[in-house]
């Protein structure tokens, strides 16, 4: 007698791919959230040197995109 059911293999297979793509949406979202906080830290600092106004990273935080999904 098998240890695991054909069907139940066939039922968990659903889980797991839900799961791989749980992770790859988490890790999307952390890339899109460190990439916006960078661009402000760097026009915060652009702005205290005097170099840029703050408008800039609003502006820069609309163009910067989202992560490249590619890799999922």
């Amino acid at each position: 007698m098998p240890l695991v059911d054909l069907d139940d293999v066939r039922q968990v297979q659903p889980e797991v791919w839900a799961i791989a793509i749980a992770h790859c949406t988490r890790r999307i979202v952390w890339q899109n959230i460190v990439r916006a906080l960078g661009v402000k830290a760097i026009f915060i600092t652009l702005e205290a040197l005097g170099l840029t106004s703050l408008w800039g990273a609003v502006f820069a935080d609309d163009r910067c995109g989202s992560a490249d999904d590619s890799q999922c």
